[in-house]
């Protein structure tokens, strides 16, 4: 860590705790409503640069890519993926951006932290959008930085684990046993789990749907599509997916994101077959034996590439109630699955090998808590 980070980070953390809450979410802007790009053409996006002026301020450069500036056309009719942006500053608009570059004076800006947003906006002012979400971006930015890039970024740690309740693990042999809700007594030998995805959802996001679900129809708000968490670009995805091995279930660390969204709230959990495989790959696996109190041992086979996942709310280590995360200072994040709940609801009498394994997957996902610090 350089020497001007490490004198950077507690005078950030200062500037946060006296930082207005109200501030952390993104400004609903009424006066301008949001318009889906057509859904036939290619979406457009931005993202904030910034690099300290060497003599006031700061200069931005917004990278865009499928949009055009069109400041001849301001206040005429709209054309798909052109038009210009607004800036705004702690949550109040100050500027209109008719090209990628626009100085900012070192006068709009409080001292200590402060909040950079810039929408993407059409020809009449309606905010560009895909699926009712806003195409922008945010940044929290350090106002005493004098020199270099003054944008803050946390590393975002990632590890799962797993509450073994009334789970046991079974003498002298690999592999665990326990009594499910229905009665079963299940002794697992051998089995294999797979995370597609794991991501963190910004704050600023206004609801707790995905991209992705909207364009479904809405079809159950809290549950992940198709492998994906959302269409947008997200620094704090994992890199590729994660295989455990459930018969020696162990807490792990899994992978650091480098991130600049200012706040995460949610996660998306996905298990799913891993990235880059063929439809019918695994991913769960699980065989073992089952057996009612009054009978006898009977072996069984779960396997199938059951995908499911769902959007989950962030709650804090210690309070273990919903918190917002900031980036400053780093997130960390542990999935803490519950291994004596994993086949809740699993009838071995009745129900067929993929309905188990389906079943299983709800299990692990509906029952996880993403814990953050």
């Amino acid at each position: 860590m350089s020497l001007r980070l490490i004198w950077l980070v507690p005078l950030a953390l200062a500037a946060l705790l006296a930082w207005p809450q109200e501030s952390a979410m993104r400004m609903v802007h009424p006066d301008h409503v949001v318009v889906d790009v057509p859904a036939d053409l290619p979406y457009p996006s931005a993202r904030i640069e910034l690099e300290a002026d060497p003599v006031d301020g700061f200069n931005l450069y917004l990278a865009t890519d499928n949009f055009t500036f069109t400041p001849e056309a301001v206040n005429r009719e709209v054309v798909a993926n052109e038009g210009h942006a607004h800036l705004y500053l702690n949550g109040k608009k100050a500027a209109r951006l008719y090209s990628p570059w626009r100085h900012l004076p070192g006068t709009l800006f409080k001292e200590g932290v402060n909040r950079v947003e810039v929408v993407l906006n059409a020809n009449d002012h309606s905010t560009w959008g895909l699926a009712g979400e806003p195409i922008a971006d945010e940044v929290l930015i350090y106002a005493q930085v004098a020199e270099g890039n003054p944008i803050i970024y946390g590393d975002v740690s990632y590890r799962v684990s797993w509450d073994w309740g009334a789970a046991q693990p079974t003498p002298n042999a690999t592999g665990w046993m326990l009594t499910n809700d229905l009665g079963y007594q299940i002794q697992v030998q051998s089995g294999k789990l797979v995370t597609r995805n794991l991501e963190l959802v910004p704050c600023h996001a206004p609801s707790t749907m995905t991209p992705i679900a909207r364009l479904l129809g809405g079809f159950a708000a809290v549950t992940a599509f198709a492998g994906h968490g959302s269409m947008l670009p997200n620094a704090s995805r994992l890199s590729k997916s994660f295989e455990e091995d459930l018969a020696r279930p162990t807490n792990r660390d899994i992978e650091v994101r480098r991130v600049r969204d200012p706040e995460y709230c949610q996660a998306h959990f996905l298990i799913a077959r891993p990235s880059g495989t063929a439809p019918a790959t695994p991913s769960l696996e699980l065989s073992g034996t089952w057996q009612k109190a009054d009978g006898k041992p009977t072996q069984f086979e779960i396997r199938g590439a059951t995908a499911y996942g769902q959007l989950k709310e962030l709650l804090g280590v210690t309070s273990g109630t919903v918190e917002r995360q900031s980036i400053i200072g780093g997130v960390s994040v542990e999935v803490r699955r519950e291994l004596h709940s994993m086949f809740d609801g699993v009838d071995f009498e009745s129900m067929g090998e993929l309905a188990q394994a389906s079943a299983v997957a709800r299990s692990i996902v509906g029952n996880a808590k993403l814990l953050a610090e």
